[in-house]
């Protein structure tokens, strides 16, 4: 939890696991955990700054219990795709647990149908983050937020801002309205504003 002395949108209070997936509450992590164990094969989708990365974060207590602690996680990211021949060290790896992608939609179209043709001849489940759907990988849930969950997530970010709290929940409703669904950008713009907020008030940035 954020405190007065630190800015509440700096990274290590906004990175994933950091604030724990919040679930429906008609569903939880064991459903999700179910429907992958259904047919090893699954995704999930939705746009950036969704929680994505978080629901994975979240979920690897019980993707662990559930494949016995053979799990194997993978970040893909803009900056460099994975080479081939990683992806195919990384499947040797899992070997017949499961292997976690984050950011599956970073591979570029051959390096998934090489990296699909390999994983076929494998023991190998599969779990992957991504932008959109394949027609390969059943969507074994989607991430969305709602108006309601963004703001109240921001409010418990805001616990202890007495000086910030209005007008950082005013400015947040107006970034929002912007940048919606992405909430992790939004919350660096928020970043941004409490920042100037308090180089003016205090006389120094906080950080």
């Amino acid at each position: 939890m954020p405190h007065g002395d630190s800015n509440p949108f700096c990274t290590r209070f906004i990175r994933p696991g950091a604030i724990p997936f919040r679930f429906p509450q008609d569903q939880n992590a064991d459903d999700l955990v179910q429907r992958l164990r259904a047919g090893l094969r699954g995704a999930i989708v939705g746009p950036h700054g969704t929680g994505k990365s978080t629901l994975i974060t979240t979920l690897m207590p019980t993707l662990r219990h559930a494949f016995g602690g053979r799990v194997l996680r993978q970040q893909c990211s803009s900056q460099g795709r994975i080479r081939l021949a990683e992806l195919h060290r990384m499947i040797a790896r899992a070997g017949d647990g499961l292997l976690v992608i984050d950011g599956f939609e970073q591979l570029s179209r051959p390096q998934r149908i090489l990296f699909r043709l390999a994983l076929a001849r494998s023991n190998c489940a599969l779990l992957v983050t991504t932008h959109q759907p394949y027609a390969w990988l059943p969507v074994v849930w989607r991430t969305e937020i709602e108006d309601r969950l963004a703001l109240g997530l921001t409010a418990e970010l805001l616990v202890g801002q007495a000086e910030y709290y209005q007008r950082g929940m005013k400015v947040f409703q107006r970034l929002w309205a912007q940048r919606r669904p992405n909430l992790r950008e939004t919350w660096f713009a928020m970043y941004d504003d409490y920042f100037t907020w308090s180089t003016v008030t205090h006389g120094q940035p906080i950080r």
